[in-house]
């Protein structure tokens, strides 16, 4: 409870976890620099968010039924 309660009070907190969530993610999934060539551990939490985000849809096999839009 008492990390829960210091994040609260210091929103640079939850911003340095957040950073480290996206960076670990990346990672996982083998991702070490931006598609504009860049190392991911010199972007912003929002670039690091589009990354992730189009790491996901790249990832996403579009030919299985489940994935399909209609």
């Amino acid at each position: 409870m008492g990390i829960l309660f210091e994040s609260v009070k210091d929103p640079s907190l939850i911003k340095q976890m957040m950073r480290k969530n996206y960076l670990e993610k990346l990672e996982k999934l083998g991702i070490t620099e931006s598609r504009d060539g860049n190392s991911i551990y010199s972007l912003d939490n929002n670039s690091l968010k589009r990354e992730l985000t189009l790491a996901h849809f790249r990832k996403t096999n579009i030919d299985h039924d489940s994935n399909k839009w209609f």
